[in-house]
């Protein structure tokens, strides 16, 4: 069974290893994980990191996602609401 700190580790080195697809910064305390395709989501990467998930579930979950910094992340889920409301008007 794969540890917690396991979980950590891998996360923590990906993201130095990625850094933010927008604008490069490769500090893991501010990378967060987006799913490219929100139907293809299992769980959030942070709740696998607690939950009964080895690493393996992680790792394959990190596949579906892109690397951005707690801003680029916002930004992106604001332009997703953004269309989102716009093609509902139509």
């Amino acid at each position: 069974m794969t540890t917690r700190q396991e979980k950590i580790t891998y996360i923590y080195d990906h993201k130095r290893k990625i850094g933010c697809e927008e604008c490069k910064t490769r500090d893991p305390d501010i990378l967060e994980y987006h799913h490219i395709l929100e139907h293809t989501k299992i769980a959030n990467i942070s709740d696998m990191v607690t939950g009964p998930y080895t690493l393996e579930d992680v790792i394959q979950e990190i596949q579906k996602c892109m690397v951005l910094c707690s801003s680029h992340h916002a930004k992106r889920h604001r332009e997703q609401e953004l269309e989102w409301r716009l093609g509902k008007d139509e």
